[in-house]
Order: C-alpha cells, then structure tokens, then sequence
C-alpha cells in the first residue's frame, strides 16, 4: 500500500510539473512572437500598402482570342485571384492575360496526373 501512494505522489508530481514547464513555454512563446511582431500600429500603414499593391492584378495574354472568349476567361480568372486572395471581385482589375508554360519536369506531372486519378 506504501508502495501505491508513493507511485501516486510521483505521478501526480510528475504530471504537474509537466504542466506548469508547458504554461511557461506558451507564455515565451506568445513573448517572443510579441517582440518578433513589435507593434502592431506600426505596420498597419505598410499593410494597407500592400493590399492596395495585391489588388492590382496583372495577366498578359499573348494569344488573341474572340472577345466573348476573352470576356469569360477575364471573369473566371478574376473570380479565381479573388477566391484564392480570400477577398470580392468589385476591387480587383484584370488588365490582361498571359500564359505561363509549364516548367514542371515530365515525371512531375505524371505523379499529379496519378494522385488525382487514385484520389477520384
């Protein structure tokens, strides 16, 4: 029976001890992002700069294609940019449209062919 309390007393030490270097690693942690970040009013003018710079997004074509065309590709790729950007379409302009070659090796596309192919 002394055995058992004594194993308890140590798991519970244990354990505490546990807990309280985890609280203290997350308190360093949240400090350490706190001085990394500084503050956070400083670099709200920078921010604003660079979502303003984000919004303006500029795809060149070198293909002419019939103007219907280009109207729905214009429309899908701005909708697209505004899905990934997480943001409306009504801010975002789509000055032109380029195709961009794929640069990817061969044994590359085949991988990405075959995981989309086992996945569906």
């Amino acid at each position: 029976m002394e055995t058992l309390l004594y194993g308890l007393k140590v798991t519970v030490l244990g354990m505490g001890t546990v807990f309280i270097v985890l609280l203290l690693l997350i308190l360093v942690i949240a400090l350490i992002a706190r001085f990394v970040n500084g503050n956070s009013s400083k670099g709200k003018g920078a921010d604003e700069k660079k979502t303003a710079q984000m919004n303006k997004v500029e795809i060149i074509d070198t293909k002419p294609q019939s103007a219907q065309g280009d109207d729905e590709l214009i429309c899908v790729i701005t909708a697209a940019v505004a899905a990934s950007l997480n943001r409306s379409t009504h801010n975002l302009v789509v000055r032109s449209i380029r195709r961009v070659g794929n640069t990817s090796p061969i044994w590359n596309r085949t991988s990405r062919q075959e995981q989309i192919w086992t996945k569906l």
